[in-house]
């Protein structure tokens, strides 16, 4: 039962409405079955970033949706969490309160038997709303940061514009962290599921590139990418190789030292593809390496973001298994990083294989 006026809807992976749960807003006509949610509401890609977080981090909380209905200008406070049976939505004009939201997520009632009312939450709910409530922080610390660097930059001193530039990616980094500490969450399930797809690896790593230039840009480290002729089309879940390697440019460059060179490069053996990404200089000496993936390894203390970069690994190490796949980072004795990606081009011809990490 929802605890204000709202409606219920259950749609497939891609955002079509199956069946519509509950409705105490007359909203069933619009929500009719076999219908796209990005054709119901506006803006689209709202609603897009909608079910893109929910198939990744099986939850999205609080979206505005316009409902694109004519005549009237009604918004949907909007959340979302993935099921056996496909996508629950719930919609309220107003948004969700705590306690309704969890017990939609959880099926836990409020307690009112004893001195105090309480309410029991699972693990996953609780992380969820606890980064959900993070985000909104950063938001607002982020927001500040970029208005002050586009709209303010001509009255500040150069210090001041490398402070903010320190806070924006500061914050970035901290989305990054939340984004991964939910998926690692996830890893425990029993099944997980991959929206597979033919897809050009060339033009998913282009757009990874593009993505982290920038701040390649800002820490001096340049990205030097000659693709091959031709790569077959491998069958992966573009969204969760996506994040790999958006992660592992990242990771890269946030462990290259100033004036440092990264190179990535592709190639096709034996029913495979082969992703190579070679940090030339980075701040990892052996000890720091052995630090970061061998928990029992103390050889070195205060390595900046020792527990993110541990996190980012452990996490493309999962998506990769999951595709039947395999990474393997190695480190030498002159500080380079060389991380390697083996996928499957068929992901019904291989076997999972085993994830290294060499020192």
């Amino acid at each position: 039962m929802i605890f204000q006026p709202g409606i219920a809807i259950l749609c497939g992976p891609t955002g079509i409405v199956v069946d519509v749960l509950h409705d105490e807003l007359g909203l069933i006509g619009h929500f009719q079955r076999g219908v796209s949610l990005t054709a119901i509401v506006g803006p689209e890609p709202e609603a897009v970033r909608l079910l893109r977080e929910i198939r990744e981090n099986e939850l999205a909380l609080d979206f505005e949706l316009d409902i694109g209905l004519t005549g009237t200008d009604l918004s949907l406070f909007i959340s979302g969490f993935r099921t056996e049976r496909g996508i629950q939505l719930i919609g309220t004009t107003e948004p969700l309160t705590r306690e309704s939201l969890f017990h939609e997520l959880t099926g836990q009632q409020v307690s009112n038997s004893g001195p105090e009312s309480k309410v029991v939450f699972s693990r996953d709910a609780l992380l969820a709303i606890t980064a959900h409530d993070l985000r909104n922080h950063l938001n607002g610390i982020l927001a500040a940061d970029q208005y002050l660097l586009v709209d303010a930059a001509a009255s500040l001193e150069a210090e001041h514009v490398t402070l903010l530039r320190a806070i924006e990616s500061s914050s970035q980094a901290m989305f990054r962290l939340i984004d991964d500490v939910l998926e690692v969450s996830t890893m425990q399930s029993a099944s997980t599921r991959l929206d597979l797809k033919s897809t050009d690896i060339l033009t998913l790593i282009g757009k990874s590139l593009s993505l982290n230039q920038r701040e390649a840009d800002r820490k001096k480290v340049r990205l030097e990418f000659a693709p091959p002729e031709a790569v077959p089309p491998i069958e992966v879940d573009p969204l969760r190789i996506n994040r790999v390697m958006n992660s592992l440019l990242t990771t890269s460059i946030d462990l290259s030292t100033a004036g440092g060179t990264i190179r990535i490069s592709v190639a096709a053996q034996d029913e495979r593809v082969v992703i190579s990404v070679r940090a030339m200089k980075t701040v990892l000496s052996p000890d720091a390496f052995r630090s970061i993936f061998d928990p029992n390894y103390r050889g070195i203390e205060g390595l900046s973001g020792k527990a993110r970069t541990a996190l980012a690994f452990e996490l493309m190490s999962w998506i990769m298994e999951e595709h039947g796949g395999e990474i393997r980072v190695e480190s030498d004795a002159d500080s380079a990083l060389k991380t390697t990606l083996t996928l499957p081009i068929s992901a019904h011809r291989a076997e999972p294989m085993t994830k290294s990490h060499q020192g």
